[in-house]
């Protein structure tokens, strides 16, 4: 009676769990990558909150931010499966996804363009910083009447629609892009608004529009 009771206990550990705890379902589990998913609860755990955190702030972001991170979520969840990795890689990965997903920041990312009746050449991009919560890397050019590249990094940003205020440097030198240079940049929904103070001039000033690619 022990035997057979034993027996039948093993044979139910043996069973797939019907988990919900990841983002599909584990019984169902065929890929290598979802088989090593599956493998690890914390990992298993992780995969589920990406999945719903992915959902929650698409939920949050104007049409083109949308698809702005729709589109690096999707690249990220393919090279998942590129090359082998490790529980702990893989746990490492996700939760730096996880990071960029909850970014403040996130409906601010991407490239915009100056909008107004003469193309100026005038180019805003943002770019999440990982490494300090709330913060961004901000590069910008602008071509006419002469090209001028700009490049900040700014933190403690609260929310996407809260202004940033930074002091433009040059990409080649670091030093300050003109004498009290200074910006502004606000952004709302697909669209930036950047006013320029001191010895900017009206160059880069203006509202910019979100592109998705150049």
């Amino acid at each position: 009676m022990r035997a057979a009771r034993r027996a039948a206990v093993a044979a139910l550990l043996a069973l797939p769990l019907p988990s919900r705890a990841a983002s599909f379902d584990c019984a169902r589990a065929r890929s290598k990558l979802n088989r090593t998913i599956c493998s690890d609860a914390e990992l298993a755990r992780v995969d589920r909150i990406v999945w719903d955190t992915y959902g929650e702030r698409l939920r949050t972001l104007a049409p083109l931010a949308t698809l702005h991170v729709r589109e690096r979520h999707l690249l990220w969840r393919r090279a998942r499966g590129l090359y082998e990795m490790t529980v702990e890689a893989l746990l490492h990965d996700y939760r730096s996804h996880l990071d960029w997903l909850n970014h403040p920041l996130l409906g601010a990312e991407g490239r915009y363009r100056r909008y107004g009746p003469v193309d100026s050449g005038a180019r805003l991009e943002v770019e999440l910083d990982l490494r300090e919560a709330g913060a961004a890397g901000l590069r910008g050019l602008v071509t006419l009447p002469a090209p001028v590249a700009w490049q900040a990094h700014v933190r403690g940003a609260a929310a996407a629609d809260q202004a940033l205020r930074l002091a433009p440097l040059s990409p080649g030198t670091g030093a300050p892009l003109a004498p009290d240079c200074g910006f502004e940049i606000r952004f709302t929904g697909d669209a930036a608004h950047l006013e320029a103070s001191g010895a900017c001039g009206a160059a880069f000033g203006g509202r910019y529009v979100r592109i998705l690619h150049d």
